[in-house]
């Protein structure tokens, strides 16, 4: 999945897209970066991954996301205004009364994620998680 910016602006958004496709049983995080990127893969129990490239260069909140399988591939491009009006939507929904968008538990997943995704950008050192995960 490509992405605008670094980890620290935009990764949360990254990783509830990649959570949103593959769940959230993530068993390992590793992060590495260069100049104008920053790389994060998610390694999930069952052996599937995800990839987030962070791409300093790209326009405001643009993600690709590319869905692999062993016989095809499905490209999905999720730019604003659409983006942006879906989301106004739901927060106008929960404000009159809908459901909640993310549930507390998917939220601390989210940071917890992206908190070590940053933290393997500085490290350079890949983070593995317990059974409690």
């Amino acid at each position: 999945m490509a992405v605008p910016a670094d980890v620290e602006l935009y990764g949360i958004h990254a990783v509830e897209v990649a959570n949103l496709f593959l769940g959230r049983d993530i068993v390992a995080v590793r992060g590495m970066s260069a100049p104008g990127r920053q790389v994060v893969l998610l390694e999930y129990r069952d052996g599937r991954s995800a990839v987030l490239e962070h791409v300093t260069f790209l326009r405001y909140p643009v993600y690709v996301v590319v869905i692999y399988s062993n016989t095809w591939y499905h490209q999905i491009s999720l730019e604003p205004p659409n983006t942006l009006l879906a989301l106004a939507r739901q927060i106008v929904d929960f404000f009159r009364g809908g459901p909640i968008p993310v549930t507390p538990n998917e939220a601390i997943d989210l940071i917890h994620i992206t908190e070590t995704a940053k933290e393997t950008l500085r490290s350079n050192i890949a983070t593995r998680f317990g059974d409690a995960w």
